[in-house]
């Protein structure tokens, strides 16, 4: 209809399906089911990042596919358990069982405050101490080489 506004909060989307590893600006994309919830969702690795958000549970075959990453970005949204998400405890103990390089922990809730956390989070991360990878909160603005 010619006359419906475009815009202004009326999102157009072109859905496609995605069936398996897929191509995207020449990086291979692999799919990667995990839980929101009771809900299945998709998170994704490229090579040897992994992004996994609005998480709270990884089935063992997508933990298999995690193994060998510079970097896994996890959602933890806050200290306590959430039944949609991970909350931090949840996302060190996977960050343990896979080792990465390195670990962001990302959607995180306005009661984590930063510098508390990142303070936590260094003496609990960094090589080898108590087998956790070395770990931060991700922020706004922050840009990554991979």
């Amino acid at each position: 209809d010619d006359n419906v506004q475009k815009g202004g909060g009326v999102t157009e989307l072109d859905l496609v399906a995605l069936d398996g590893r897929f191509l995207l600006e020449g990086i291979v994309v692999e799919p990667l089911p995990v839980f929101h919830g009771s809900l299945p969702i998709l998170g994704f690795r490229m090579g040897a990042l992994a992004y996994l958000t609005d998480v709270s549970a990884i089935p063992q075959s997508t933990l298999q596919r995690l193994y060998g990453l510079d970097l896994l970005v996890l959602g933890a949204l806050r200290q306590t358990p959430h039944p949609t998400h991970f909350c931090v405890e949840q996302a060190l103990e996977v960050a343990r069982q896979v080792r990465p390089r390195r670990t962001l922990l990302t959607h995180i809730a306005h009661d984590l405050k930063h510098a508390d956390w990142e303070a936590r989070l260094g003496e609990l991360g960094g090589p080898g101490a108590a087998g956790t990878p070395e770990t931060h909160l991700a922020y706004d603005g922050l840009t990554l080489e991979i």
